[in-house]
């Protein structure tokens, strides 16, 4: 699973995508609503005068979202949730920023571009964000960008994990296979079973395993 690496964390690089592309969404809804409202992007910068400027707070509704959305967990690689969870998550940080918005703008009201600009650019938002949401959901359900897990064991213990059958208890991981260490007894499918003379280190690092889970009967 391709990464980059910021603040001595790995953050995987579709989630990377994903925040460019909605934050790009929230910076360029101020400039929609005002095409739509003033029949033109500048429109809204005339109305309001030459203080008021229009790529800052495009900036600050970006930032704001992606921020709070960030804090909500929607930005999490591994979550196993259905999607109308998270769209009750995108719902709750967009009614979080809107608060957060009308304090800053009862602060600094040089900032306010009125009421009804301000209803049209969180509306545009989050119409974006949700239909950008739902595709890369499609998508994450489609490709791999859940973890590789190998079950070390073929045990009663690793039978529970074989038998997880909700997409749910799945999400955000590819079980590629239970490794037999021991003479356990096996309760796991036949198919599923890695019998290797290949010492476990090695056939981690061969196959691209991300993550161990010991599920051992006896350790």
């Amino acid at each position: 699973m391709s990464s980059i690496k910021l603040f001595n964390h790995h953050i995987s690089f579709p989630i990377v995508v994903l925040i460019l592309v909605e934050a790009a969404i929230c910076y360029a809804s101020l400039f929609a609503a005002s095409s739509i409202r003033f029949y033109g992007i500048g429109g809204l910068e005339y109305a309001h005068g030459e203080m008021f400027s229009m790529p800052m707070s495009s900036s600050i509704v970006a930032l704001l979202l992606i921020l709070v959305m960030l804090a909500m967990g929607l930005y999490q690689a591994q979550r196993r949730e259905v999607i109308w969870n998270v769209l009750n998550r995108i719902t709750t940080a967009f009614i979080v920023t809107s608060l957060v918005l009308t304090l800053i703008f009862f602060m600094f009201p040089k900032m306010y571009f009125g009421r009804g600009i301000f209803i049209l650019t969180l509306l545009i938002s989050f119409v974006g964000v949700v239909l950008v949401r739902l595709m890369f959901e499609v998508w994450v359900d489609r490709h791999t960008l859940n973890k590789k897990v190998l079950i070390l064991g073929v045990g009663e213990k690793a039978g529970w994990i074989n038998n997880l059958r909700r997409r749910s208890d799945r999400r955000g991981i590819t079980i590629a296979g239970f490794y037999e260490p021991n003479s356990e007894d096996v309760c796991v499918d036949d198919d599923r079973v890695i019998s290797t003379n290949m010492p476990l280190d090695e056939y981690v690092l061969k196959n691209g395993i991300d993550e161990i889970v010991v599920a051992m009967s006896e350790r």
